[in-house]
């Protein structure tokens, strides 16, 4: 994808469903969902129980 020249719908239209994904499974506590979309670095990061954890909290 070329950021640069995408307007920011084009960019909205990408992001918001991640977003909207990415908020309902921290809502729903679902982390699978959650790291769907994650790069496989950043799913290290984001553990089950790290999720679970900061969740609750």
């Amino acid at each position: 994808m070329d950021w640069p020249k995408m307007s920011d719908e084009e960019i909205m239209d990408i992001a918001s469903p991640i977003m909207d994904n990415l908020m309902q499974a921290s809502t729903d506590i679902n982390h699978e969902r959650h790291v769907r979309d994650f790069c496989p670095e950043l799913k290290e990061v984001v553990t089950k129980e790290n999720l679970e954890k900061q969740c609750k909290e």
